[in-house]
């Protein structure tokens, strides 16, 4: 059965992982467009689906296989978590918080506001997600 968990996290990551790749990208696009314009209509469309039916869903799938592979580490020696662990979960946790960051960006071009930031800062943003995805892959492979 932990096998069918593990396939089940795997998918919600890398979908997750997906969107959160994509979401800033369309915020780069949504910032440079004209609001009311055909163009700014379709990707606050797409930003609206990214984030509700591709985003949230992987998000919480994701957590959810994530905390019932947890359970055995927390039963085997309670509380303690090997370091790659907790290193792991603080990395999914800035995960999480960028992810409603992101959901409350695109509420706001949604509304036609838009973000203070420069082009190059919401590229800066969009390498978040990697940095983070490159600590927690090195951590459960390593195991460090």
């Amino acid at each position: 059965m932990m096998e069918v968990i593990k396939i089940i996290h795997i998918v919600g990551v890398i979908s997750w992982m997906a969107a959160l790749l994509y979401s800033p990208r369309l915020l780069i696009y949504l910032h440079g467009t004209t609001i009311g314009s055909s163009e700014a209509t379709l990707l606050k469309i797409m930003s609206r689906r990214l984030m509700r039916f591709i985003a949230l869903p992987a998000m919480c799938i994701a957590w959810v296989a994530g905390v019932i592979l947890l359970v055995p580490y927390i039963e085997s020696a309670p509380p303690f978590l090997p370091l790659w662990a907790w290193t792991k979960l603080l990395c999914v946790i800035l995960l999480t918080v960028f992810h409603v960051k992101l959901a409350t960006w695109h509420r706001w071009y949604a509304d036609d506001r838009r973000l203070s930031y420069s082009t190059r800062v919401l590229k800066f943003i969009n390498e978040i997600p990697t940095i983070l995805m490159i600590v927690i892959v090195t951590m459960v492979v390593l195991k460090l």
